[in-house]
């Protein structure tokens, strides 16, 4: 299957939500880890750093896919005319 695009039907929007409360699950299961000495702070942080980042992009991609929806927003902005 090399080469194969997949398409998900999932708005940015929903995929954010589901990125936060990952987030959000693993802050407590990673201070659990982290307490019984199975996780060292430093992963924990740098885990939860990797998940909020993810988060954020979704977020970020969601107003523009809002943006774009409600017609303020052009894809093609500083494409055109190269």
């Amino acid at each position: 299957m090399s080469g194969t695009v997949t398409t998900f039907p999932f708005s940015a929007a929903a995929l954010q939500k589901c990125a936060e409360r990952e987030l959000k699950l693993r802050r407590r299961v990673y201070a659990r880890l982290v307490a019984a000495g199975h996780m060292t702070q430093r992963h924990a942080d740098i885990e939860l750093a990797m998940m909020a980042a993810i988060a954020a992009h979704y977020a970020d991609l969601a107003k523009q896919e809002n943006r774009a929806r409600d017609g303020q927003l052009d894809l093609f902005e500083g494409v055109r005319g190269a």
